[in-house]
């Protein structure tokens, strides 16, 4: 049970057809809940697309609704968790310049086989740790600088989902390395952003957040943003990760001898995995986890996903 004294972990999941948010104790126990919906768009065929200013709205409303003035004062920290591999523009001013484009938006076809064709097949799956494929935020980058120059000379920074949700709540533009690797821009042994796949896109390092832990301290509430969430400002913003390996660590599925099957509006089965082998066949993605690599923990999964 918890005390009027405990401090209190607030957490935000961004799904792709609404947020959900829990409010904890440390020691797990649920003392709060809230959601929020919004719709996802189709301005053309095979295109999906939402609005972030739907996003932040619902953040509002869940976060409301999970978090009494009583419980305001004890938050200590804000967790995030986030739909994968789609894509926000925004200018050198923060401003979005788009929709945002989630992953299972089609229209980078062309732009998939141009790419796995240029590069190989092979060599992209053994640099990324995953093949191609249309809604991952490199292709939908190729797909914009092709169809959309007047996007394109006006871009100052590229954001996931999640982080789009940090840089509202803190004005700081981070991601981790379990997001980082759904765009298929990153060295996945690394874990750092690939200048070959840059150079190959034409996209600008400077575009791209820095890379940190999962478990770090990405920045703090902004007055602004608390304001919004009605809440105190200064709370540490975590920068979190992507929301199927937040479902593995959540689960407990750490080690290699344990399997997680995930039903959402994808399907996924996950095997946590300490080296990065990959399926040069392109049948299983191979992505960072929420984890930093240790001898004791699993820094990468194994996933096969509908």
């Amino acid at each position: 049970m918890s005390t009027p004294a405990d401090p209190l972990l607030l957490a935000l999941d961004l799904g792709t057809s609404s947020v959900k948010v829990i409010l904890v104790t440390p020691g797990g126990q649920v003392v709060g809940r809230g959601t929020g919906d919004y719709a996802i768009r189709s301005p053309q065929p095979r295109q999906a697309e939402q609005d972030p200013g739907d996003w932040w709205a619902a953040v509002s409303q869940a976060v409301r609704a999970a978090v009494t003035p009583a419980h305001a004062p004890r938050v200590a920290a804000i967790g995030l968790s986030g739909q994968m591999h789609g894509t926000l523009l925004l200018d050198r001013q923060g401003e979005l310049l788009a929709p945002a484009v989630i992953w299972p938006d089609q229209r980078s076809q062309a732009e998939v086989r141009a790419i796995t064709a240029e590069i190989g097949a092979e060599a992209l799956i053994d640099l990324t740790g995953s093949p191609l494929a249309t809604g991952f935020q490199a292709a939908t980058l190729a797909w914009l600088r092709h169809h959309r120059p007047d996007l394109w000379a006006k871009i100052g920074h590229i954001l996931l989902p999640k982080d789009y949700l940090r840089w509202r709540l803190t004005g700081r533009f981070a991601t981790d390395p379990s997001d980082a690797a759904g765009t298929l821009l990153l060295d996945v042994r690394r874990r750092a952003w690939s200048p070959a796949l840059l150079d190959r896109l034409a996209l600008d390092p400077d575009w791209l957040p820095p890379i940190r832990p999962a478990a770090s301290v990405a920045g703090e509430l902004t007055h602004a943003a608390a304001q919004v969430l009605g809440l105190r400002p200064g709370i540490p913003v975590i920068t979190g990760a992507a929301d199927t390996p937040c479902s593995a660590l959540g689960a407990g599925v750490l080690t290699p001898d344990t399997l997680l099957l995930t039903l959402s509006t994808g399907g996924q089965l996950l095997l946590p995995a300490q080296t990065v082998a990959v399926d040069r066949r392109g049948r299983i993605h191979t992505f960072c986890s929420a984890l930093e690599p240790t001898p004791q923990q699993a820094g990468w999964y194994q996933m096969a996903a509908l």
